[in-house]
């Protein structure tokens, strides 16, 4: 909060000087997208910025990204790919639009775009994660899968990119390889398992392999992790990830009607 009040300060100050400055407009636009989740005010600010700058591919994007949190998804494919034309060399538009097309299930589109991304930037972890994404849902191609993983693994970022070492360990479930998904997340495994979408302590995971083992250590794992997830909760109610995460550790410790519950709170507190 000290931080949000402080950008806010400094956009409000930088639009006294200059009421029309472009930037200033765009800052404030991802101060409401990013720093308070008002997509309308978000939009309105960006939107005013490119009357500015009307051929910032940047801006594009930012429009369209906020456009996809709203669910206006062709209107978000829309603004990404004129992104694109401004700037077909920019990897970002690239796998921004991918990962649109990924939500729309155009998982050709989608592959497409990532490809393109990829190879114009390589070393870009994140591509490789929507890569993988694509290709498993597109028709379940594990070993296609499993290669993206093998280069992503090569790069700088590998170590602490986290939802890479999940696929890693999805994988193995998905072809119903169980105890290698267990070694992989015991030993490689970040913890915890996190980002702005989702967070899982590894116990949670180690909890959900462990059942599909029918192990007896399934259930202590389940409670280590409610008890972690009620302690984050204590100490930030207002984060939705960990009211999602603690529904299904309830739900793994078969206390029915309290995971639903948390699993609503975690909807009531994020709802898009």
């Amino acid at each position: 909060e000290e931080r949000l009040t402080k950008a806010k300060a400094a956009v409000d100050r930088a639009l006294r000087l200059d009421p029309a400055l472009p930037e200033a407009h765009m800052s404030l636009g991802y101060y409401y997208y990013w720093g308070r989740l008002d997509y309308e005010n978000a939009l309105s600010e960006l939107s005013i910025a490119l009357k500015g700058k009307p051929n910032d591919g940047r801006l594009l994007l930012g429009i369209g990204a906020v456009q996809r949190r709203q669910g206006k998804m062709k209107e978000a494919i829309a603004s990404m790919t004129r992104a694109i034309e401004i700037d077909p060399r920019r990897s970002e538009y690239l796998y921004n639009t991918a990962q649109t097309y990924e939500l729309l299930r155009d998982f050709a589109r989608a592959e497409d775009y990532v490809t393109r991304a990829i190879s114009l930037s390589p070393d870009l972890i994140g591509t490789y994660d929507t890569y993988v994404t694509v290709l498993v849902k597109k028709d379940g191609n594990t070993p296609r899968a499993r290669e993206a993983i093998k280069k992503a693994s090569l790069l700088n970022d590998y170590p602490g990119y986290t939802t890479i070492h999940n696929w890693a360990v999805q994988l193995e479930l998905y072809d119903g390889n169980y105890t290698e998904a267990l070694r992989i997340a015991e030993s490689r495994m970040p913890q915890p398992l996190s980002n702005q979408f989702f967070y899982q302590p590894r116990s949670l995971i180690l909890a959900e392999i462990n059942s599909l083992l029918k192990n007896n250590r399934a259930a202590s794992l389940y409670d280590s992790a409610r008890v972690e997830l009620e302690q984050k909760i204590h100490d930030d109610p207002g984060d939705a990830r960990y009211h999602s995460a603690l529904g299904i550790a309830l739900a793994g410790l078969g206390r029915k009607d309290v995971a639903i519950a948390a699993g609503k709170k975690g909807v009531e507190l994020l709802p898009l």
